[in-house]
């Protein structure tokens, strides 16, 4: 009879969450990219490639897991990348070679806030029922590169590539 009294009812819905709240969600996400090439020449091409893409998410959270309210969280969350690829390309007689460089720009924006139930959290005369959690983050990175490939016979190939990349970062 004890542990009677202190069971969920038969039902998933109440045992998961406290009733009359809206916990739906607001997510997406989307990614576009664009590739082009130009022909220079018949030894060179030009390559563009750019893309972007976002990611957002609000979302209400019983952090909980019962019927009553006493841990609720709120998840609000911005993604958005950026980047930038400029290389040219191409095969000279017995030489094949790419040179070029790229940008990135990554910028994170979080949220998280959570209501609890009980008047006594915390410690001594401090007191409180909400907490708050931000992080942002912005990192930039930059890149030049090349390579190349030289055909010393036709079983035999000599390659070499270099790479600089430098990023920024702060959280």
């Amino acid at each position: 009879a004890y542990g009677s009294m202190f069971r969920t009812p038969d039902s998933a819905r109440l045992a998961g969450w406290t009733a009359g709240r809206d916990y739906g969600r607001d997510d997406y996400f989307y990614q576009p990219s664009l590739r082009a090439d130009l022909v220079l020449s018949d030894q060179a091409t030009l390559t563009s490639i750019s893309a972007y893409s976002r990611y957002h998410e609000r979302a209400e959270v019983d952090a909980d897991g019962s019927a009553y309210f006493g841990h609720q969280q709120g998840l609000f969350i911005d993604v958005d990348s950026y980047f930038q690829e400029l290389r040219v390309g191409g095969k000279i007689d017995r030489l094949t070679y790419t040179v070029g460089g790229n940008y990135a720009k990554e910028v994170s924006d979080e949220a998280q806030r959570n209501f609890l139930a009980s008047s006594n959290n915390g410690v001594g005369p401090a007191r409180y029922s909400e907490t708050r959690q931000f992080k942002n983050q912005r990192t930039e990175t930059w890149a030049a590169f090349g390579s190349v490939d030289y055909d010393i016979t036709d079983q035999f190939t000599l390659q070499g590539a270099v790479r600089y990349t430098k990023q920024d970062r702060n959280y």
